[in-house]
């Protein structure tokens, strides 16, 4: 939570689609209508201010995801990873936030979906944990957002025997810069946001044949709207893109619309 608030509630509706694939040496490949990839979901995140310093909180995740390849479709709707968070500032009314988060990986995974195309992995199937620095400037009219973290992912075992999968453990890091823009006397804010994300190779081992994957990156260009319509509500919509800015490795590309609703409670 930025503002001084006793809870927030932040509702989330998003759809995702997948519309290109970059191999390790950065090739992209963008898919076409007979290559389809899409979900939806509903996200709510909730925060607790225990003090004016010290917060935590709780993200829950419920989503359908759709696939098609060349005439076969399958479909699962199912909950995600369960998600914890907490974040200290050192310094009261300083807008500098140390955070550390925690996932629970609740729900089937890559790792041990049963389903055509995956459609049931709807979480990472790894626990992680992730640690990081959030800084916001204001000005009269515009306002500037900086943030860095590191995370790891830590190593589990699928299966038993025959069917054993093992699944290494590995880091990975972001770092978010953004700006926003209020017009005098206004109740809506204008942002961009740009965010790289760098995840490092797993070692993975599938029936005793062990194999390295490769580092990915990815670019998140986001643009969003918000409007607070008093104290306790805020609406916005978020548009991100990830085919903007580069370079990408080893990874999907997305393009995402989201509505998002925000409660204060003081």
């Amino acid at each position: 939570m930025i503002l001084p608030s006793a809870w927030q509630q932040t509702t989330t509706f998003s759809s995702v689609n997948v519309i290109g694939d970059v191999d390790p040496q950065g090739k992209s490949t963008f898919r076409n209508s007979k290559n389809k990839e899409t979900t939806n979901l509903v996200r709510m995140d909730l925060a607790y201010s225990w003090t004016p310093k010290y917060q935590n909180g709780i993200s829950l995740r419920y989503q359908n995801k759709n696939r098609s390849f060349q005439g076969t479709e399958a479909s699962d709707s199912g909950w995600s990873d369960i998600g914890l968070f907490q974040a200290y500032q050192p310094i009261k009314y300083q807008r500098t936030w140390i955070f550390n988060s925690f996932n629970i990986p609740t729900s089937n995974s890559v790792y041990d979906s049963s389903k055509t195309f995956s459609v049931d992995a709807h979480g990472t199937g790894t626990y992680q944990a992730g640690l990081g620095v959030f800084h916001l400037i204001n000005f009269k009219t515009w306002d500037i957002a900086f943030s860095t973290e590191v995370h790891h992912l830590f190593a589990r075992t699928f299966g038993s025997n025959e069917d054993k999968k093992v699944i290494g453990s590995s880091w990975g890091t972001s770092l978010s810069g953004g700006v926003g823009y209020i017009p005098w006397r206004s109740k809506t804010r204008y942002g961009f946001n740009l965010t790289p994300r760098l995840e490092g190779q797993k070692e993975t081992e599938i029936n005793e044949e062990r194999q390295n994957s490769k580092q990915s990156l990815v670019w998140d260009s986001v643009f969003n709207i918000t409007y607070s319509i008093n104290a306790t509500y805020a609406l916005g919509i978020s548009y991100l893109d990830q085919t903007i800015v580069g370079p990408a490795r080893n990874t999907l590309l997305n393009r995402s619309v989201s509505c998002i609703l925000q409660t204060h409670f003081l």
